[in-house]
């Protein structure tokens, strides 16, 4: 199994990428990471755990995220949920969100009887241009 990064420490800044083939805009951290949301969460609860948050890194923050100033994130979709362990995880448009350094595939990934998606500034699930450039 390929090792994937730990989420980034302390409080996170959210901003956006685009991707130029659809020109559709995704939400990420630093320049072009991605973050993504997973099928299985609920409002306040994730269910990535276990084996599963070992894959994709619960993205997580020390206080409220930030929205990096003139990205296209919206200020009031950002939030946090508390997981079972205590720690803060990032929340937008109440989606749990996760992380992953260096993806293995393009589009939705189908794991842990759920679906992991790229998360376009609205909140919701999207997927960015797979096809040739």
């Amino acid at each position: 199994m390929a090792a994937h990064a730990r989420a980034p420490q302390g409080r996170v800044v959210l901003t956006s990428w685009v991707d130029y083939p659809s020109r559709q805009r995704f939400v990420g951290i630093a320049r072009t990471n991605a973050v993504y949301l997973f099928s299985r969460d609920t409002r306040k609860t994730s269910n990535c755990s276990d084996e599963c948050s070992r894959v994709w890194a619960p993205l997580l923050t020390r206080g409220r995220p930030r929205v990096k100033p003139g990205s296209h994130v919206r200020r009031r979709l950002p939030g946090t949920i508390r997981r079972e362990d205590g720690r803060l995880q990032v929340t937008y448009n109440y989606h749990p969100l996760y992380y992953q350094r260096h993806p293995s595939t393009c589009g939705p990934v189908r794991q842990f009887g759920g679906i992991f998606s790229a998360v376009d500034v609205a909140g919701d699930a999207a997927q960015p241009y797979c096809g040739p450039y």
